[in-house]
């Protein structure tokens, strides 16, 4: 969360592959054999994690977040 002066701004999650450098600040979770670390602090959203190509890059991204 950053706070300014006039209103609150919370940057949206990213995806990484490998274990958190604090792995207490996060809920570690199974989902269709994968293992994922939450962050406690998530706001309740429906959010996706996909796997996204390009020109043969493969990358992960999280779907569905606002700003808020």
């Amino acid at each position: 969360m950053v706070r300014g002066c006039c209103f609150d701004f919370q940057e949206g999650p990213s995806v990484r592959v490998g274990e958190p450098p604090e792995p207490a600040s996060y809920e570690r979770t199974v989902f269709d054999g994968a293992t994922m670390y939450v962050p406690r602090d998530l706001p309740d959203l429906p959010l996706e994690v996909r796997l996204q190509r390009f020109l043969g890059l493969r990358r992960l991204v999280v779907e569905g977040w606002r700003y808020f």
